[in-house]
C-alpha cells in the first residue's frame, strides 16, 4: 500500500545519528529502524515493532525524520476490498476501512491462523459485543476502543473552498498522522455515503485507500469511480495475510473535491494508546 520513501529516510543529515550504523547500548540505531520499517512494509505484522522502535528513539531523530518514518508506516497496512467480504459486501466499507486503519497503528489480525479477514473479525466482534449499528460513527468508536485503541472523532465544518478544506485538514488531521495516529473519514456525494481510510495528507489533497474501488475527484469538486473492485469468484476463498485485489489503493482526492464530499462530515482518529489519543471533539449523534 503506497510507494515507499525508504531510500530517502534519514538522508537529510538532520538526525543526530544519521551516519551511525550502531547505536549506544540500550538505544535503537537508524539502521535497525530502517530495517524494521522495511519489514513492516513487507509484512504489516511488523508495524507494531517498528512503531515501538520509533517511540524508543525519541530524542534521537529530528522531527522531519520522525514524520517521514510515520509516513512510511502509514503506507504499510495491507489494502482491503469490501467487495469480497462474506457478509454485507455492499455496506461494510466502515469495518474494512477501520481494519486498514487499525493495522496502521499496530493491530495484528493474525488472519492466516484465524482463517478470517480482519474486517470480518471486526464485523463479528462488533455484533457479538452488541455495539449498535455499524453505520453510526459513535458505535464504531466503541469498536476501536474495544480493540485497545484511543479513538476520537473530529466533525468537519461546511467548507467554502478548497483552501478552507486544506487548512482544516492541515490544522486538525495532518499533525495527528505525523504523530502516529491513523484515520478513517466519512464522505458524502449526493445521497452516496461511504467510509474510506485516510493514508496521508498531501499538498494537493487527501491520499485515501478506498475499499469500494478507484475513487476520483477533480477541480470541479466532482466525485466518482473509474473502476470498482472485483467481486470474488464463486467458491474462491478470501485473501488472507496479503493485499487484496482492488483498484482503490493510493487514491489522491484533490482539495476541490474534499471541500464538497467532506463538508459537515467527520474524521475518526485512532492511536495505539488511550494515553496519547488526539484531543476529543464531541461525537456526532
Amino acid at each position: 500500500m503506497g510507494q515507499g520513501f525508504l531510500s530517502q529516510l534519514f538522508g537529510s543529515g538532520k538526525s543526530t545519528e544519521s551516519t551511525n550504523t550502531e547505536a549506544p547500548k540500550g538505544r535503537v540505531s537508524n539502521r535497525e529502524l530502517q530495517g524494521a520499517i522495511q519489514h513492516a512494509k513487507d509484512d504489516p505484522a511488523g508495524i507494531s515493532e517498528a512503531r515501538l522502535m520509533l517511540e524508543q528513539m525519541k530524542g534521537q531523530l529530528s522531527n522531519a525524520d520522525r514524520v517521514e518514518a510515520y509516513r512510511q508506516l502509514a503506507a504499510a497496512p495491507n489494502y482491503r476490498s469490501q467487495r469480497d467480504n462474506e457478509k454485507d459486501p455492499s455496506s461494510t466499507c466502515n469495518f474494512t476501512s477501520q481494519a486498514m486503519a487499525f493495522e496502521g497503528v499496530g493491530l495484528n489480525f493474525d488472519e492466516e491462523a484465524k482463517g478470517k479477514q480482519g474486517e470480518e473479525q471486526l464485523y463479528d466482534r462488533f455484533y457479538k459485543k452488541g455495539f449498535g449499528s455499524r453505520v453510526e460513527e459513535k458505535d464504531r468508536l466503541k469498536l476501536a476502543r474495544d480493540q485497545g485503541l484511543g479513538a476520537n472523532q473530529l466533525n468537519t465544518p461546511a467548507f467554502g473552498s478548497a483552501a478552507d478544506a486544506k487548512k482544516w485538514f492541515d490544522d486538525n488531521v495532518k499533525p495527528a498522522l505525523e504523530n502516529g495516529a491513523s484515520a478513517t473519514m466519512g464522505i458524502k456525494s449526493g445521497t452516496f455515503k461511504h467510509v474510506v481510510r485516510v493514508q496521508w495528507i498531501e499538498s494537493k489533497g487527501v491520499l485515501i485507500d478506498d475499499p469500494w474501488g478507484a475513487a476520483v475527484g477533480n477541480t470541479k469538486g466532482e466525485f466518482g469511480y473509474t473502476k470498482l473492485n472485483p467481486e470474488p469468484e464463486t467458491g474462491k476463498k478470501q485473501t488472507l495475510g496479503e493485499d487484496q485485489a482492488g483498484e482503490g489503493n493510493d487514491r489522491l482526492i484533490p482539495w476541490e473535491t474534499i471541500a464538497v464530499i467532506m463538508s459537515n462530515r467527520y474524521v475518526q482518529l485512532y492511536t495505539s494508546s488511550t494515553k496519547n489519543a488526539p484531543a476529543k471533539v464531541a461525537d456526532r449523534d
